[in-house]
């Protein structure tokens, strides 16, 4: 921490000068003086600096779930959620850090994993794979996201960057009313951070981040039912809101200070193997004359050129303006005309909006229409994308009877709705029949392409099921998450997976 924990002098509350107390608009010095005051009456409110500085060495446990805000099955609340854990390892004097978390995804996904920094090295281990890959010149302060969890750790951080303080004065945060000031974080972020306007405790920070739904949304932390641990207080609850909508809720375990952290933690765990680097594959890769695998930011999607038109499977959110403009590379100028997504969670349809802007149709299930055409009108000013800066209306075609055939007379994808799967109630594949490709999101992920017994579960078995079911022959599987392989993949995942006691025989 760059401010190495010295003794910092605090502004009392007794000591801001009195032109802090005018009702004119205050300049920039009375502003950081008063939110000033305020940050060091709560850093006194929550034990002192000096008990504060101590805690950076500690290891708490915190336990809740996470409710999926478009990942869920429904594409309206009410949710889904997923029971979650996590639990801190921090040594912030040695530059240690472990963090190990589990969590889930509706329709079977389980992920445990653990994150290990100690000095400029670390890796990250895969719990459930047994596997761990490794990471060079990594800074505990990457780390943000896991450290912010505790308020402590959020008011030394706000020293560093004391000169961009500023005062808010009263804001509604999470329904409450709280004193408010601003700071800017090194990330470039603008993060409000409010008080009880009583104890001076910590009860909410908030950023505006753009949401691949909503648009402009303020991503919202609070914190509740403060508890003394030594001299420290801490909270016994946390809940995260995105656009106003719970995306999780947890409580905190006890807290121990000054517990050092073994050598043991901060090496791979035994028996876990390095994981292979990914394979340099290229971002583009033919599967038949006119169909092709196109990645963007490391998601894939299905393209194929029919006789005047391009149609694209897929929209991922931060990889969709990559995909498009590879595909208008591949397509001698015939335009993007359709896109369908496979379903409706942000990391295959949050790009959704770059699309539209390109004036492409968007061709999926019923109860997908009212969120695309939100999602489409969103207003979003932080980070405009195309749609902000040239809007487009949102042209979408719902398809009935679970089935849409795309056909130029000689070229033919049938779009098919095989939900409701665990995963999502809508889910499309597309199937290439004189070629013999499957393409789908989510129901076979297989990364870098290794299977492991865990890469299968109760998603992958009711798509399994269903293949064998739809009599397909199927020779080709391609994914939003995997290599296209052999449809043998899927049968080689589901076995191993039994094998392993993850799916029932």
């Amino acid at each position: 921490m760059r401010h190495a924990l010295t003794s910092i002098a605090l502004l009392s509350i007794t000591s801001l000068p009195a032109f802090a107390q005018r009702a004119a608009t205050p300049s920039i010095a009375e502003s950081y003086a008063r939110a000033r005051a305020l940050v060091d009456s709560a850093i006194v409110a929550h034990g002192g600096l000096d008990a504060l500085s101590a805690a950076t060495r500690f290891t708490q446990r915190m336990e809740g779930h996470d409710v999926w805000r478009n990942q869920s099955r429904r594409v309206e609340p009410p949710y889904d959620t997923e029971p979650a854990t996590g639990s801190i390892a921090l040594d912030l004097r040695q530059s240690r850090f472990v963090w190990t978390a589990t969590s889930g995804f509706p329709g079977g996904f389980r992920n445990a994993n653990r994150t290990v920094i100690d000095g400029q090295r670390g890796f990250n281990a895969n719990l459930r794979q047994r596997t761990y890959a490794n990471v060079a010149n990594r800074s505990v302060w990457t780390q943000r996201g896991v450290l912010f969890r505790f308020p402590h750790l959020v008011l030394l951080s706000i020293l560093d960057d004391a000169a961009t303080l500023r005062w808010l004065g009263d804001l509604t945060i999470g329904g409450d009313r709280l004193q408010a000031v601003t700071v800017a974080t090194p990330q470039g972020a603008q993060m409000t951070l409010g008080f009880d306007p009583t104890t001076k405790l910590l009860r909410a920070m908030a950023t505006m981040v753009a949401d691949p739904l909503a648009g402009d949304a303020p991503n919202e932390t609070l914190f509740s039912e403060y508890r003394r641990a030594g001299q420290l207080m801490i909270p016994g609850r946390r809940v995260s809101r995105l656009g106003g909508e719970v995306v999780s809720e947890y409580r905190y375990g006890e807290m121990t200070v000054g517990a050092a952290i073994p050598d043991s933690l901060v090496a791979p765990p035994a028996g876990f193997a390095e994981a292979p680097p990914p394979p340099q594959t290229p971002p583009v890769k033919e599967l038949a004359p006119g169909v092709w695998d196109v990645r963007g930011a490391g998601y894939h999607a299905l393209v194929v050129a029919f006789s005047d038109h391009m149609f694209v499977m897929e929209a991922p959110g931060g990889g969709s303006a990559e995909i498009i403009a590879r595909v208008k590379e591949l397509a001698a100028g015939k335009p993007i005309r359709f896109v369908a997504p496979t379903h409706h969670h942000d990391d295959h349809a949050g790009g959704m909006r770059d699309f539209i802007a390109e004036g492409v149709t968007i061709i999926t299930t019923p109860g997908n229409r009212a969120y695309f055409e939100r999602m489409g009108a969103a207003r979003r000013t932080i980070a405009p994308d195309p749609q902000a800066l040239r809007p487009q209306p949102v042209r979408l075609e719902t398809i009935t009877g679970r089935r849409r055939v795309l056909t130029d007379g000689t070229r033919t994808v049938e779009l098919i709705d095989i939900g409701p799967s665990p995963h999502a109630n809508e889910m499309l594949v597309a199937w290439l029949p004189a070629e013999g490709i499957l393409f789908q999101g989510d129901l076979l992920n297989l990364g870098a392409g290794r299977i492991y017994p865990v890469s299968a579960n109760p998603t992958t078995l009711h798509f399994a099921e269903w293949v064998r079911r739809s009599g397909l022959p199927v020779k080709t599987i391609a994914g939003v998450h995997m290599d296209p392989g052999p449809a043998s993949q899927l049968d080689e995942a589901v076995a191993q997976a039994r094998a392993a006691g993850e799916l029932p025989d």
